[in-house]
């Protein structure tokens, strides 16, 4: 009897797993591959990975997906969450603005284009003047048999193309080095280049025409399971560096006239509770840092006793210690102690 239950259960998790599978291409399809696909989704699955906070992203992906696909719209912000919360609205907006310029549609070349497809850059171009051949069957990914003869540029952009509706591409059938030498105002439509597998003088001399117009190169060469790249550009600057833990500049410690006023006009012993849990917790701090320096001579809290009574003192005007208002003023209580200085980045770029 117990190796029949066995069987049933067996079964019944072979079926939820071919379930969940169909579910996987469904939204993959639906979401137009954007940073999720239904590989990486079936190799979590494989992989038995499966915390629960797992299954309900997935299940969360899946209802998004069958909601974008009934609707026939796609949220952005759903689509491209996960990278989004690694370089931000402003470094996806870049990627969008974006136009990279490929040279060879081997395939490393077609493998590049894929991680940037599948993010959302804005528009690519893939220059090749080959045909696709036997051999590109077994290294390529991004032709088929049926493309066998035509042209591997485009061949490659429609597959490409077909990961993500939201990015166009381009095929140019061109030799890239005869583009390189008879035609270098070509590039300077793009704002990214990358060359695969060019010859050497080649290269240098499309760096030195991009090198001139602060466009960045790269330059890839590949030999089996070997690799090589160069970036060529003139300068790089990180302007959002998206700090893990970003700091609070409030100037809590030396506030300007204004908030000082504003956090001072609130009759916080007046106030009932419900009046009082909408007092916003910077005015709380700065309060509390007004009544310490009071009783300290004008001094803010230096040891980690003082900071430790600065803290309690804090909650001391809470009409409920359960207020969001009250639960936020004590972590940040730091804030109002600690003195303001410009940050070291932005010291640096003022220098």
């Amino acid at each position: 009897q117990r190796g029949a239950e066995q069987r049933v259960h067996g079964r019944l998790e072979q079926r939820r797993q071919q379930a969940a599978e169909v579910d996987d291409d469904a939204a993959g399809r639906a979401v137009g591959c954007g940073c999720w696909n239904d590989g990486d989704t079936r190799a979590r699955a494989m992989s038995g990975g499966g915390a629960r906070s797992a299954e309900a992203e997935h299940d969360a992906r899946v209802a998004a997906a069958q909601k974008a696909a009934a609707t026939g719209t796609v949220d952005k912000e759903a689509k491209y969450d996960r990278q989004l919360r690694l370089w931000g609205t402003t470094g996806q907006a870049r990627l969008e603005a974006a136009h990279f310029c490929v040279l060879h549609a081997t395939g490393t070349a077609t493998e590049t284009l894929k991680n940037l497809v599948l993010p959302g850059c804005g528009r690519f171009t893939l220059v090749d003047a080959a045909r696709v051949a036997p051999a590109d069957l077994s290294a390529n990914f991004f032709v088929e048999p049926a493309s066998l003869g035509k042209s591997r540029a485009a061949e490659c952009t429609r597959l490409l193309c077909e990961l993500n509706p939201d990015v166009r591409g381009d095929a140019v059938e061109r030799d890239p080095h005869d583009v390189i030498a008879n035609d270098a105002a070509f590039f300077d439509a793009f704002t990214h280049v990358v060359a695969v597998d060019v010859r050497e003088a080649a290269v240098a001399t499309l760096a030195a025409r991009l090198f001139e117009r602060d466009v960045p190169l790269f330059v890839v060469r590949t030999a089996g399971l070997v690799a090589a790249l160069r970036v060529c550009v003139r300068r790089h600057y990180v302007e959002d560096v998206k700090a893990d833990h970003p700091a609070d500049d409030l100037r809590v410690s030396e506030p300007w006239p204004e908030l000082a006023a504003a956090a001072r006009a609130v009759p916080l012993d007046t106030l009932d509770s419900d009046e009082y849990s909408h007092v916003p917790w910077i005015y709380l701090c700065v309060r509390a840092a007004d009544a310490w320096r009071a009783a300290h001579g004008g001094a803010l809290p230096a040891t980690r006793d003082e900071k430790d009574a600065f803290k309690a003192s804090v909650a001391a005007f809470a009409k409920d210690p359960k207020h969001n208002n009250t639960i936020e003023a004590k972590e940040k209580a730091h804030v109002a102690y600690a003195p303001y200085a410009l940050p070291a980045d932005v010291r640096r770029v003022l220098e």
